[in-house]
């Protein structure tokens, strides 16, 4: 059985996964939490930003904290807003 790359998040928005895929499954199950969460909170579909600002926020914390080892993933995230189209990179990396 292969390993899935290519996630859906909400209904507008695809992540892809580089690197391990292992790691990529709890952040973009966390993302769909967050997205669910949006929806109901706000009763509007959260933008490409607002995700990948929060995958990005997930995977500093973890790579900050000391008891975890970093996601060894990177994500693209991509999907439609309004439109128009948006593509947004988040690394692993904590620090540029």
């Amino acid at each position: 059985e292969s390993m899935r790359k290519i996630y859906q998040v909400d209904a507008h928005i695809v992540a892809t996964a580089a690197g391990f895929a292992v790691d990529a499954a709890p952040i973009v199950d966390r993302a769909r939490v967050e997205a669910l969460t949006f929806r109901l909170n706000y009763e509007d579909c959260p933008s490409i930003e607002y995700i990948a600002r929060y995958i990005a926020d997930v995977m500093l914390q973890c790579a900050l904290d000391n008891e975890k080892r970093p996601y060894g993933c990177s994500l693209l995230v991509t999907g439609l807003d309004l439109m128009t189209g948006s593509l947004v990179v988040k690394d692993p990396k904590p620090y540029p």
